[in-house]
């Protein structure tokens, strides 16, 4: 609702974070990363297993091993609901940005759809869609980060050398904190 005040409109990728899939999805994540993962807020939370899985956990590891193992059909799901968004964004009069690492964080400027003439998402939707992230890789291996793709390098309790690169380089960096609502 904050953005839509602001005339846009956000979706993003939620795929399953570390190696829960199998698949090791965010490679720079710390022990306190994993602790304060989004992964179990909001819906990822509730009436959780005693494996701590619920439909939307097993929806996002199932989305991962598409994603690994079947990038064809991944690729296939995630235009054909790209598309549905954009849509749904100009019938509202907003403008779609899009977060495609929600709960991991992979380097989408190094991934290309070969079936769109081995392009990536942000020159598919090249002036279409605004893109964001945030980031726990070492600024120094993000490369070809297109303008469309705003990262924000992510402040945690074992990358402070990391955090200074970044802000030198002038990429914006947050800190997640624990505070009390009053």
């Amino acid at each position: 609702s904050k953005a839509e005040e602001k005339g846009y409109i956000s979706s993003g990728l939620h795929l399953m974070p570390f190696k829960a899939s199998g698949h090791q999805m965010c490679p720079f994540a710390s022990d306190g990363c994993a602790k304060a993962c989004l992964t179990f807020s909001g819906q990822g939370g509730i009436g959780l297993d005693k494996n701590n899985m619920n439909m939307v956990q097993r929806a996002r590891i199932a989305r991962t091993k598409v994603f690994m193992e079947q990038p064809g059909r991944f690729w296939e799901m995630f235009h054909r609901e790209m598309e549905a968004f954009i849509r749904k964004a100009k019938r509202l009069g907003l403008k779609p940005t899009f977060r495609p690492n929600i709960t991991s964080d992979v380097p989408w400027e190094r991934k290309r759809d070969p079936m769109r003439g081995n392009r990536t998402m942000f020159e598919i939707y090249e002036g279409r869609v605004q893109f964001m992230d945030y980031t726990a890789w070492p600024i120094e291996l993000r490369r070809n980060v297109p303008d469309s793709y705003h990262l924000t390098f992510s402040l945690k309790e074992d990358n402070d050398e990391r955090a200074y690169k970044a802000l030198e380089s002038g990429m914006c960096v947050a800190v997640a904190m624990d505070v009390k609502k009053s």
